[in-house]
């Protein structure tokens, strides 16, 4: 500080960001190192005051940063890293936005539609009182009916917000279209089959907004500027069009094997339920 000077001149010690890092991991240290001489003497409230300002010492987790401002090859990567950031956090609102909409639709489609009881039978929850026989290969057992909620739904935006963002991972999403296809009206049962066209929903997003978005920002390559290395062969190829083709025939490929994969499936067994009278 003394050397470049604090901040009202170029080039001072708080106009590097690299500077301000290392000043608050010093001042952290030395706040810390400073209370703990004290913690022998302090007792009740105070000591509970100076457990509090120690926990700065979290602060030297930050430490091993200081180094990349010695090696310019390593700091070249950090920023680079940092600078795709600022366009990876542009492209997060965008994304935010678009799941938004969606999430806005969905509630709108499906508002309070998934709810079941555990007793396929009763499709209202005034019904959904008792018990009822349970079959389960040999044993039988009486069950109390319950009326519940699906684990994903979309009664309001942010649970839809978790229930598409499930969806786009590809994990259950078959379960939650199921959910949705079945879905009848407001505080109602499901009914199999009961509304095919809300698949529509799942199309348009799980097919047609992903393509959109992604062709919807600019692509910019970055090349190795050697043109005679191996780096700039080897990005060369990854690029042209016979690597997209072979890739994409591998995974034709990948997917036509899944398909063709059966499992030994136990027999069939059939299960049945007899209701029994509600409970008064």
């Amino acid at each position: 500080m003394i050397d470049l000077g604090l901040l009202l001149h170029p080039g001072a010690y708080f106009r590097d960001l690299w500077n301000i890092l290392d000043f608050i991991v010093v001042s952290g240290a030395l706040v810390a190192f400073a209370c703990s001489s004290q913690q022998s003497v302090a007792r009740g409230t105070k000591g509970k005051d100076i457990n509090t300002i120690k926990s700065l010492r979290v602060l030297r987790v930050l430490r091993p940063l200081k180094t990349i401002k010695r090696l310019p090859k390593l700091k070249a990567v950090f920023d680079c890293v940092v600078n795709s950031l600022k366009n990876v956090l542009n492209i997060l609102i965008v994304y935010m936005l678009f799941m938004f909409i969606f999430a806005v639709i969905a509630v709108q489609l499906f508002k309070g539609k998934f709810f079941y009881c555990t007793d396929e039978s009763k499709g209202l929850e005034k019904d959904c009182r008792g018990q009822f026989l349970d079959y389960d290969r040999d044993d039988v057992a009486a069950q109390p009916r319950e009326w519940k909620k699906y684990e994903f739904h979309y009664d309001n935006v942010l649970w839809a917000f978790l229930t598409l963002f499930t969806v786009s991972t590809g994990e259950g999403w078959p379960l939650v279209l199921k959910h949705s296809v079945d879905a009848t009206y407001e505080d109602q049962g499901p009914s199999p089959g009961f509304r095919m066209e809300t698949s529509i929903f799942y199309v348009v997003y799980f097919v047609v907004f992903p393509f959109f978005f992604v062709n919807i920002f600019p692509l910019t390559r970055y090349m190795p500027e050697n043109k005679q290395s191996f780096q700039y062969k080897m990005w060369k190829f990854v690029v042209s069009p016979p690597f997209e083709y072979a890739i994409m025939t591998l995974i034709a490929l990948n997917t036509v094997v899944l398909m063709m994969k059966v499992s030994d499936f136990p027999p069939e067994h059939h299960f049945s339920r007899i209701a029994l009278p509600a409970e008064k």
